[in-house]
Formats: structure tokens, C-alpha cells, sequence
């Protein structure tokens, strides 16, 4: 059953992309490298004003079109409920919109 946490997150919401240059600008460059390992790291507010919950996926499949990367993770497990990120990433900003798919086991 999952939890709070996870039901938060399986809505549709504003993330972010945390690869940002030293002054704390998006940076682009250090994206690509990053997913170049095949794996993307996207921050969700957990709660207006209370925290993020940072995920690690592992990219299952991913493209870049017009300056967005959208990409499907492998199924991970958070709090014991099997979840797969899903997310749209505009480059330039670093900024996007994504949500935490639930999975049966």
C-alpha cells in the first residue's frame, strides 16, 4: 500500500533538475554528462515550503526534442511501494514537470 509520501508524488507536478553551475545557474553541459551515465536525478517539493524528496532513477528510455528531455526511469523502490519516474525537463531551465508512476510488485 503506498504511502503518503508516494501518493504526493504519483500526481503531476513541478520538478526540478538539480545540475547547476557554481553560480547557481542551469547548467546544461553538466545535465548531459550526468544522463550520459544513464541515470537522472529529479527534485519534487515534497510539501509547499517543507523539503524536496530528491530521486535518483535510473533512465529507462529518454530523448531530447526542442531543448526538453523527457525520459521514463526503471522501476525503484520508495518507502516499499515500487515506483518508476516519468519527466519532462526543459534544458535551459532546468525546470519541468513529472510524477511518480505507481507499480504493482
Amino acid at each position: 500500500m503506498p504511502d503518503d509520501l508516494c501518493n504526493r508524488l504519483a500526481r503531476e507536478q513541478d520538478i526540478k533538475a538539480p545540475y547547476l553551475d557554481s553560480d547557481g545557474k542551469p547548467d546544461e553541459e553538466s545535465f548531459r554528462k550526468h544522463i550520459e551515465t544513464g541515470h537522472c536525478f529529479v527534485d519534487f517539493e515534497t510539501r509547499p515550503g517543507k523539503g524536496v524528496t530528491s530521486l535518483n532513477s535510473k533512465i529507462e528510455k529518454g530523448s531530447i526534442e526542442e531543448g526538453i528531455y523527457s525520459f521514463v526511469g526503471q522501476p525503484i523502490k520508495l518507502n516499499g511501494t515500487k515506483i518508476r519516474v516519468q519527466a519532462k525537463i526543459t534544458l535551459a531551465t532546468m525546470t519541468g514537470t513529472g510524477c511518480a508512476v505507481l507499480m504493482e510488485d
